[in-house]
C-alpha cells in the first residue's frame, strides 16, 4: 500500500489535484486539493558560440515542450457527472442490530482516477461498528488504493478516500466502494447521507460528483 505523504498520488491523478498528508489533516479536511498550475521547466540559457572559419553556424534547436506539462496543461473530463450513494440493506433496525450501509459509485462513462467523500449520521443513534477501519473496501474495486479511511464517533463522521493503480486504467462503470456498518444504539428516525463535497479526481482536474443519502429509522 502507498504511503499518502510520499506525494505518490502524483502518480494516481497528476497536474493540478495533488493529495495532501491525511496524518497533518484535521477531520473533513479535503485531500484532493486543486493548487496552481506548475511552472514550466525552463530550458537551459547557453551563451552562442562562433561557427569555426568556413562552417556555417547551425541553427539552436527549440526547447522540448515538458511530457506532463503537455498531458496536464488542459485535462478534460469526459462524460457525465459521477453518483456515489448510500444503499441500506434495511431501512428498519433494532437497537443492537447492525445497519449495513452500501457505498455505491456511478461513474458511467467518467474515468475517474481517485474519490474521497464523507459519511455522516447521528451519533446518538448510531455508531461505528469497526471504528479503527469504519469502511470495508470492496474485494475487486476498480479503485485500489486506500488512502484515507477514518471515524469521528463524537461527530459522527466517517471519512474515505481511494485511488486508482497508476498501472491499471481510470475507473469507469458502477461498482461498490465499499461497506460501512453503523450499530443502532437509540430508537428514532437517522439521516445518513454523504456530508459536504463529494471529490473526484481524472487527470490532475477536480471532477464534480454528485451525492444520494439514505433514511432509515430505529426502532426499540
Amino acid at each position: 500500500m502507498p504511503d499518502p505523504s510520499d506525494g505518490v498520488f502524483g502518480a494516481v491523478a497528476p497536474g493540478s489535484v495533488t493529495l495532501q498528508s491525511p496524518a497533518s489533516q484535521p477531520s473533513g479536511a479535503r485531500l484532493l486539493a486543486p493548487e496552481g498550475a506548475a511552472a514550466l521547466p525552463q530550458p537551459e540559457l547557453r551563451a552562442p558560440q562562433p561557427a569555426p572559419a568556413g562552417v556555417p553556424a547551425a541553427a539552436e534547436p527549440a526547447p522540448a515542450t515538458s511530457r506532463a506539462a503537455a498531458e496536464t496543461a488542459q485535462p478534460a473530463p469526459l462524460g457525465r457527472s459521477p453518483l456515489v450513494s448510500l444503499q441500506v440493506v434495511a431501512r428498519t433496525v433494532k437497537v443492537g442490530e447492525d445497519l449495513v450501509v452500501r457505498l455505491h459509485l456511478m461513474s458511467a462513462t467518467q474515468p475517474l482516477d481517485a474519490v474521497q467523500l464523507m459519511v455522516s449520521y447521528p451519533p446518538e443513534l448510531l455508531r461505528v461498528a469497526t471504528p479503527a477501519t469504519p469502511v470495508e473496501p470492496a474485494p475487486g474495486r476498480l479503485l485500489q488504493w486506500v488512502l484515507l479511511n477514518r471515524s469521528d464517533a463524537t461527530q459522527g463522521k466517517v471519512e474515505l478516500a481511494l485511488g486508482r493503480d497508476p498501472g491499471q486504467p481510470a475507473a469507469t462503470g458502477d461498482y461498490d466502494l465499499g461497506t460501512l456498518r453503523l450499530t443502532a444504539v437509540r430508537s428514532g428516525q437517522a439521516d445518513i447521507r454523504l456530508s459536504g463535497p463529494v471529490d473526484g479526481a481524472f487527470q490532475g482536474a477536480l471532477v464534480t460528483v454528485e451525492s444520494q443519502g439514505a433514511a432509515v429509522t430505529v426502532g426499540d
